[in-house]
Parts: structure tokens; sequence; C-alpha cells
């Protein structure tokens, strides 16, 4: 069995394939994992394409093809019976079974297979990124689920692993020779908690701490112009408990001290370029949040020590350059290009 450890930084070697063809030629390339038969179709396609980026711990995919329909007979099961796949649409559907249980996947959710299953589906033409995972990797038994489960992004865990997936292949797709363990430990991690694997190690549960609590503080950022921003806000929108959520902003004084740092620090950034402008200040204060003008020059005096009008000099420091300060920037250029 193979361990994340979280205390392991080296950096994870990508060896990334590539592939454009007709649908036979797709089909050999995945003829180890199901079989491939194309729909004919009178209408026009682009050629059928695919991407792996290879790890020693799992496998990244991406693909784009015409429309097929696809089985996993006992074979492709003993082959790729000890994987499970993490596939996200990005464009078509695939309709079909898996044993008993009904595959509908649409663009949206993460769809997680067991591929000791058998499965027979219809694909429509689709883009899809898929994730093939070793099950002991994530330490999981060989026989994980009866059906395919769905993970749903609406949900905190499910955004979470969203999230972190997207990062993946944002970093693949940039053209990445490595990635980041942090990263896709994080994923592995996300991962199991969304399967309902009771997370025995510490590292898992920090490692799914640690992603809520960025996932949570992006939420405040992108909200914080919006005055109704406020605990029971986050609460209702991540589903913790009052106490788990202190817990996690506990060193900030809890969230509402949190939210009101982060909006006196970005009126003050606002201010520091526009502090003597006619209106500024109350620009400031309405861009980012808050409820009156004695509210927002109590947080900016609290956290600085001065008023919002007293913050900055007229001037920024530094706007015009003495001759002794323009004699010193001259000769850094000329070493510098020297230099280079």
């Amino acid at each position: 069995m193979v361990a994340i450890l979280a205390s392991d930084t080296r950096s994870i070697d990508v060896r990334m394939n590539t592939f454009q063809g007709c649908a036979e030629e797709y089909g050999s390339i995945m003829a180890p994992m199901f079989q491939v038969s194309p729909i004919a179709s009178e209408n026009e396609h682009a050629a059928n394409a695919a991407i792996a980026w290879q790890t020693d711990l799992c496998v990244f995919g991406y693909g784009e093809s015409n429309p097929f329909a696809r089985t996993q007979t006992r074979q492709e099961r003993q082959n790729g019976g000890h994987l499970i796949s993490v596939a996200r649409f990005l464009s078509g559907t695939e309709q079909g079974y898996s044993d008993d249980c009904v595959i509908d996947r649409v663009p949206g959710p993460i769809y997680v297979l067991d591929h000791a299953r058998a499965l027979q589906t219809i694909n429509s033409r689709f883009r899809v990124q898929t994730v093939f995972v070793p099950k002991s990797i994530l330490a999981l038994p060989n026989d994980v689920f009866g059906k395919e489960r769905v993970i749903e992004v609406t949900n905190p865990s499910g955004q979470l692993l969203h999230t972190c997936m997207t990062d993946l292949y944002a970093s693949l797709t940039d053209g990445a020779s490595t990635l980041p363990p942090a990263l896709l430990h994080r994923f592995f991690a996300l991962l199991k908690v969304n399967l309902g694997v009771r997370p025995q190690r510490e590292d898992v549960r920090a490692h799914f701490r640690t992603a809520l609590r960025e996932q949570i503080s992006k939420f405040i950022e992108h909200n914080l112009g919006n005055p109704d921003l406020s605990v029971s806000t986050v609460l209702a929108n991540f589903g913790l408990s009052r106490a788990s959520l202190f817990r996690m902003f506990e060193k900030q004084g809890g969230v509402r001290n949190y939210i009101m740092r982060r909006r006196a620090i970005r009126a003050a950034i606002d201010l520091s370029n526009a502090a003597h402008v006619r209106g500024g200040i109350k620009q400031a204060s309405l861009r980012w949040g808050f409820t009156s003008r004695p509210n927002f020059n109590r947080s900016i005096r609290n956290m600085f020590g001065s008023s919002p009008g007293g913050l900055f000099h007229k001037a920024p420091i530094g706007l015009e350059q003495t001759p002794v300060q323009n004699r010193i920037l001259k000769r850094f250029a000329d070493r510098t290009a020297h230099a280079a």
C-alpha cells in the first residue's frame, strides 16, 4: 500500500503523451480499459484527441471524442480493477449502466467509478477530464462500492474537490513537468472524504481542513463588498457549526474579526492611491461593505491607529527622485546591464 505522506516535499514528475486521430486509433489506445464501438453519423466531427499525464501515483487524462459505445468486459475489469476513475465532463453526456445501476453523466458533477464493475454506456461527443487512481493510494479495499458515486459541486466537500481538480489540471495544461506533492495529496485526501471513507490519518484531516479554510477565505474575499456578509452567511454556505468555523479562524480572532480586518485592508489599499481624491474615502467605505462612516472610521483607527483621512501622506514617498537617488539608480542599472 502506498501511503499519503504530508511530509513528502519531493516534486512529482509528470510524463505527457498526446494522441489525435480516427475512431479506430482512439479505440486502440483505450483498449486496456474498455472496448470502443464508434457510432456512425452523417455529422462532421473533429478528430478524436487524448492527452495522458502519467505520474508515479496516478494518471490524469483529457479526452475529446466522437460518439461511441463503450463496454467493460471481464478482461477490461481485470486490467483496470485496481483503479477508480474520477471523471468530470466539460461538455457532452454519457448514459448507460454499471451492473444494475444507472449511469447518467452530464457536465457539472464529479463521477467516481470502480473499474472492477461491469460497464456499458453510450457517449455523445464529449470533452472529459478523468483521473485514474489506484485504490491502494487511498487505502481502499478492492471492492469499494457497488455503484457509481456522484459528487455534487454544490456541497462544501464537493466544491473543495472540484477546486483542487481544477488547480491540478491548470498546472498540467500549462505544461508543468512536475506537480507539487501537497496539491496532489490534497486531491487524494478530499477524494477520501467525499467517498465517505473515514480518514484515520491526521494528515488526511489536515489536508481537508486546509482546503476548506482556503475555500472559505476565497468566498469571504469575493463577497467583502456585500454589507450583508457575516458569520451567518459563511455558516449557511459551508454547512459548518459555529464552533468549527471559529476554530478555523481562531488565530484571527474569529470570522467576524477576520472579515472586518480584510475590509479595512482592502479599503486602506484603495486609500493609498486615492486618499486625497474628492470622495475617495466614501468610495472606499462603500466599495468594501462598511455599513456606516463611523463604523469605517473605527475599523481603520483600530487597525492602523489613524483616521482614514490621515492614513497617508499627500503624495507617495519617492514620487520624485533627488539627484543623489538618480545617480544611485543609474549605477544600479549600469551594473545589472553589464552583468546581463
